[in-house]
Parts: structure tokens; C-alpha cells; sequence
């Protein structure tokens, strides 16, 4: 994504990305969620209950049928990962490199086939 680019959704699995953050990439009406909560996520969310961008804490267990459906929402275009690169198998160091920089904008990908 380039710096003036917006986003609705910022889905935070690991917990590294605060809002504080994240707010600055967030569209008017965006929303951070945040499967890692911590603290001052929680005072965030009291925060931002009728105000935008909004952060919520999510608990999340896989379910088949939500799993599906984020597939059928990737296949129509109406969710997208960020990439920032693509490694093979063989430039695993690399990859971890650039995780390490903090500097990836979006996910570092390893293929493994």
C-alpha cells in the first residue's frame, strides 16, 4: 500500500500493531481489531465506542464455516492481503531479515511449495 492509502479493516493477529498506530492508516470509519489484546487495547476500545476509527479486541476460534467465507471473500475480490514480498523455501534468511527491519509494509510470505 503507498502512505496515503487508507484502509476500512487493520486486522491485528499478533498484537504487534497498537491503534495508536494503526489509526494512521485507518479510513474515516475504519476499524483496528486485535486478536492479542493487551491493556491499553482495552482502554482504547472504552475509548472509541462512538467515535471513528474504532479498535475492538476479538477472541477467535476458527470456525469452518467463517473460514469459508473469508475465501469466498478473497476469490471476490472483497478481501485482500497486504504483500510486501515473496521468498522461496530456499531464502528463509532473507525473509526473516526483512521481518526484522520492521520496515515490511504487509506480510512477509515464504513459500513453501
Amino acid at each position: 500500500h503507498t502512505l496515503r492509502e487508507r484502509f476500512d479493516v487493520f486486522f491485528d493477529v499478533y498484537g504487534n500493531q497498537p491503534f495508536p498506530k494503526a489509526r494512521a492508516v485507518l479510513s474515516s470509519r475504519g476499524r483496528h481489531v486485535s486478536t492479542v489484546p493487551r491493556p491499553a487495547d482495552f482502554v482504547w476500545q472504552a475509548r472509541t465506542l462512538v467515535s471513528f476509527p474504532r479498535t475492538r479486541v476479538v477472541v477467535v476460534r476458527p470456525r469452518r464455516a467463517d473460514l469459508e467465507q473469508l475465501a469466498r471473500w478473497v476469490d471476490e475480490g472483497k478481501l485482500r492481503a497486504v504483500i510486501d514480498s515473496v521468498h522461496s523455501l530456499d531464502q528463509v534468511a532473507e525473509a526473516e531479515r526483512r521481518i526484522e527491519t520492521k520496515r515490511a509494509r504487509g506480510k512477509v510470505v515464504l513459500r513453501v511449495r
